[in-house]
């Protein structure tokens, strides 16, 4: 019999995966290219049993059981699983919060992190997480986080850290009580590169033993507000908000991006963590151009240097942004060192 954790094979197409969960007579099966896809267990064949030892919760409609193959010996009926019919329910009030949180490791500089996914509301919440960097977006992780609970989900190297731009978070919270309804969660929460590769804007809290660096999923918004705030307080201002005043055309908008217009204190930063900050501003100050329909024109100051940030620049410009024409702003005010974005016509 099939069960939770077996690689198995499609009998009627091609392709395999991992069993991560059945339901009925239906297994869910995780494929290399990060997707659940459901199928009936008689239309699939088993090729390995218990792949990587996979953790499997189940719950009844009275109380959350942990049927994990791994740790208990015991055999269980599947005839006793009820699964639970869930409605959304865009009305259903949440309470407290979920968190990523990041752990550094490091003496002196942060040289790698374990990020984690924490609970910390008293309803349980079935997630898939992605990862996305300024050109893809990679799956991390799925599964089910029950109240009051935190999951490991990876550890990431510290030249890794400077590409990432968001954390992506799908999912279902629903309670056991009640009716049973759910919420359907759907949050994009930004990453500060430049805070988290430095120790002192680790905090503690009460997850870990170690200071750690927590992100709120339904405050997502406003975590940079609040950290900029608490920095202003505790450490005085590293960061210039406004970049530059308004200019007097309005159909234009101009932007510094050399890395001393955009931060202070930059010494200590790598030539990849300055690149960063540079580009998420840009992408910043653009998508705000884009927004305006009194701005019909953006220039980019980036400045002759090696060339690799203008080189960024206008590839991201032909990744993301390819509708938009762009060209050399103009060489009497610019000289070689500048960037115009044309937005309408």
């Amino acid at each position: 019999m099939i069960q939770v954790g077996d690689m198995v094979r499609f009998l009627n197409e091609q392709g395999e995966g991992t069993v991560t969960r059945i339901i009925g007579d239906t297994a869910y099966v995780l494929i290399k290219e990060g997707f659940e896809i459901p199928s009936k267990i008689n239309q699939l064949v088993c090729i390995k049993q218990n792949v990587d030892s996979i953790k499997e919760k189940r719950i009844d409609d009275d109380s959350p059981k942990n049927y994990n193959y791994v740790e208990r010996e015991d055999e269980l009926e599947e005839s006793s699983f009820k699964p639970i019919e869930i409605q959304i329910d865009e009305t259903t009030e949440l309470t407290n919060d979920l968190y990523f949180a990041f752990v550094a490791y490091g003496k002196e500089d942060v040289q790698k992190l374990q990020l984690y996914f924490i609970n910390d509301t008293n309803k349980y919440f079935v997630y898939c997480i992605f990862l996305k960097t300024s050109t893809e977006i990679h799956f991390l992780d799925n599964g089910s986080a029950e109240p009051n609970t935190k999951v490991f989900l990876t550890s990431i190297n510290r030249e890794d850290l400077v590409h990432l731009n968001k954390i992506i978070l799908q999912g279902i919270m629903y309670s056991l009580k009640s009716d049973k309804k759910g919420q359907m969660i759907d949050k994009e929460i930004k990453i500060q590169t430049m805070y988290l590769l430095n120790h002192k804007y680790y905090r503690e809290n009460e997850f870990f033993d170690e200071n750690a660096f927590l992100l709120s999923v339904f405050k997502s918004e406003k975590n940079y507000e609040l950290l900029t705030e608490k920095l202003n307080q505790d450490l005085g201002s590293t960061i210039k908000i406004e970049v530059k005043p308004e200019t007097e055309n309005v159909e234009l908008m101009e932007v510094d991006l050399h890395i001393q217009e955009l931060i202070d204190d930059y010494q200590s930063l790598t030539a990849s963590e300055m690149l960063n900050i540079q580009l998420n501003h840009f992408r910043k100050k653009l998508e705000e151009a884009i927004a305006n329909p009194q701005i019909k024109k953006a220039v980019f100051i980036h400045g002759v240097g090696n060339g690799t940030l203008k080189l960024e620049l206008r590839r991201i410009l032909n990744r993301e942004y390819s509708h938009y024409d762009y060209q050399d702003a103009s060489f009497k005010e610019y000289g070689f060192g500048a960037t115009m974005v044309i937005l309408r016509r």
